[in-house]
C-alpha cells in the first residue's frame, strides 16, 4: 500500500469559537445564524541548523479572518438536520471556504455528518491547549479529504466513528474513540485508527481540573501512520523530517486567575528512524470582554533529522482574537 502520509500543523491558525452567533432569520423549522472572528498577530522567530548560522526574522504583523455560517432544519421533534461553512482568508491569497459539512441528527441514534467533519480524535487532544503553540500528543487520522463521521453519547461516554475518504490511491483512514467524563473535574479518552493493513496509530489521554488547575496528558503509537513535521520559526527556512513509526508524548498544564490563564505544554516525537522532536510552549492570554482575547507565546522547538543533525528554533508571538 502506499504509506498513508498524516501532515502535523505546528504553526496553524487555531480557532477561538464565538461566545455568541448572531441569528439572521429564525421560524419554527429554520435556523441561520453567522459568527466570526479576526485574528491578528505580531511575531518573530529564529531557526538554526547544525553548523549553520542562525537565520532570523524581523517582526512582522499577520491577519487572518473567517466568516461561518450555522444552518439548522427541524425536520420533528426528534431529527434535525444541519450544514455549515466558514469563508476564511488572510488578505494574501483571497478567501476560501473551510470546514464545509452537512449532517443530520437523530436523537436516539446520534449525529452522522459528512464533509470536512474533524476526525474521531478530536476528544483526545486534552494536551492542545495553547493559542498558536505546536500541538503533536497524537498522531491524528484527520487528513485533508472529506470524511463520514458518527458521533453519540451515552451519559458521561462520548464516542466517534469516522471515515475519511481518498480518491487517490492512498488508503481510507478509519478511526474509532471514546472519551469517558468520569466526574466533572476528571476525563479519560482512547482512540484507534487504521488506513490499510500495515498503518494504525492508538492513542490515549486524561485531563484533571482541580479548581482553576488544569492538568493533561497524551500519548499514542503509530506505524506507517507518520506525515511532515514541520517548523519554519517565520524565517525563510524549514525543519522538515519525516515520521514514520513510533511514539508521540504530551503533557499540559494551565491555571486561570480570574480572566487570565497561564499555560504551558510539552510534547516529544520519537520516531524510529532516529528522528527526535521536541516541541515547548508557556504563555499567557487575558479575556478583556467575552468576545476580546488578547495573548502573549513562546513557542521553542529542538530536534535531530535523520542525519542526526541538531536543530534549534525560537518563535515569539503577541496576538488578539476578536469574535462576534
Amino acid at each position: 500500500m502506499k504509506k498513508t502520509l498524516l501532515a502535523l500543523a505546528v504553526s496553524t491558525i487555531a480557532f477561538a469559537g464565538s461566545v455568541n452567533a448572531a441569528e439572521l432569520y429564525s421560524s419554527d423549522t429554520t435556523s441561520v445564524k453567522l459568527s466570526g472572528e479576526v485574528d491578528t498577530y505580531l511575531k518573530t522567530g529564529d531557526l538554526k541548523f547544525e553548523g549553520q548560522p542562525k537565520d532570523k526574522s524581523d517582526p512582522n504583523a499577520a491577519i487572518w479572518a473567517k466568516t461561518q455560517f450555522d444552518v439548522d432544519y427541524k425536520i420533528s421533534t426528534n431529527n434535525t438536520a444541519f450544514l455549515s461553512f466558514e469563508v476564511e482568508g488572510d488578505g494574501d491569497a483571497g478567501a476560501k471556504f473551510d470546514d464545509v459539512y452537512a449532517g443530520f441528527t437523530n436523537n436516539t441514534f446520534g449525529t452522522f455528518t459528512i464533509g470536512e467533519a474533524g476526525d474521531s480524535f478530536d476528544a483526545l487532544e486534552k494536551t492542545d491547549i495553547t493559542n498558536e503553540g505546536i500541538y503533536a500528543g497524537t498522531i491524528e487520522s484527520e487528513d485533508s479529504s472529506n470524511a463520514i463521521r458518527w458521533q453519540k453519547a451515552f451519559g458521561g461516554l462520548a464516542l466517534s466513528a469516522d471515515a475519511q475518504t481518498n480518491t487517490d490511491s492512498d488508503d481510507n483512514v478509519y478511526a474509532l474513540s471514546g472519551d469517558w467524563t468520569i466526574t466533572d473535574a476528571f476525563s479519560v479518552g482512547a482512540g484507534y485508527a487504521t488506513s490499510g493493513s500495515d498503518a494504525y496509530t492508538t492513542a490515549l489521554s486524561a485531563s484533571a481540573q482541580f479548581g482553576d488547575l488544569y492538568l493533561a496528558a497524551s500519548a499514542s503509537q503509530y506505524k506507517n501512520f507518520g506525515g511532515d513535521f514541520e517548523f519554519t520559526g517565520e524565517t525563510e527556512k524549514t525543519f522538515n523530517v519525516d515520521i514514520t513509526e513510533g511514539n508521540t508524548y504530551g503533557i499540559a498544564a494551565a491555571y486561570q486567575m480570574n480572566e487570565t490563564r497561564f499555560y504551558g505544554s510539552y510534547a516529544l516525537v520519537d520516531d524510529d528512524t532516529d528522528v527526535k522532536f521536541n516541541a515547548y510552549t508557556v504563555g499567557i492570554d487575558h479575556s478583556i470582554i467575552d468576545n476580546v482575547l488578547v495573548f502573549v507565546e513562546y513557542t521553542g522547538v529542538t530536534g535531530d533529522d535523520t542525519t542526526g543533525n541538531d536543530t534549534t528554533g525560537n518563535l515569539y508571538m503577541l496576538g488578539a482574537y476578536l469574535t462576534f
